[in-house]
């Protein structure tokens, strides 16, 4: 969208600087009026794919509790669609690492708390047939737990070392939420709801 915005704001205010592409002739103001278009509609083809893959994956997570035993993972991808999205919108890059960074770690976050949540059911979903985490696992679930919250610490951690982040990230931002989880992973009884 900076393309765009500059594109635009040479033809607007000429006089901002001499040397720009626009006010210098290099490029003609069809030719940005054209690039603004394709930019703008870029922009709307990134929206577009946001908007319509949320819902789509969103609304499909009840039948996967149906179809498999890991629908938690499916929600992690669904909760993660728009990670890339949204780190383009914030930093202006495209970073492919820590964007699989971000995007694992919330995979992992989602899959502790929805199977923590599933527990409640774990009992009517056994009796229902709705494949879960929760069902598949069994008394392995704090285990398996504790495997989802390494890696999300260890995503969090990397994300905050490829971003440049400073201690207080890591004891506020990674390290408590990392011990908080193993607290509610081996306290709380999976069996009782």
């Amino acid at each position: 969208m900076h393309g765009g915005h500059y594109s635009s704001a040479d033809v607007i205010v000429p006089s901002v600087s001499k040397n720009r592409p626009i006010v210098s002739g290099a490029v003609t103001i069809p030719e940005a009026s054209v690039l603004l278009i394709m930019l703008v509609a870029a922009i709307f083809y990134i929206l577009l794919l946001s908007l319509v893959g949320l819902p789509a994956c969103g609304g499909t997570y009840p039948l996967m509790k149906r179809w498999m035993y890991w629908p938690s993972l499916y929600l992690g991808f669904a909760a993660s669609w728009a990670v890339p999205f949204m780190w383009v919108a914030i930093t202006g890059e495209f970073d492919w690492g820590m964007i699989l960074n971000v995007g694992v770690a919330s995979c992992c976050w989602t899959c502790l708390y929805d199977t923590i949540y599933a527990c409640q059911d774990k009992k009517d979903n056994e009796k229902a047939g709705v494949k879960f985490m929760a069902v598949r696992l069994g008394d392995g679930i704090c285990p398996a737990l504790s495997v989802f919250d390494v890696m999300f610490f260890v995503c969090l951690l990397w994300a905050g070392y490829l971003n440049g982040q400073h201690l207080l990230f890591y004891m506020i931002g990674v390290i408590a939420p990392f011990l908080l989880c193993l607290w509610h992973i081996w306290s709380f009884d999976h069996n009782d709801p």
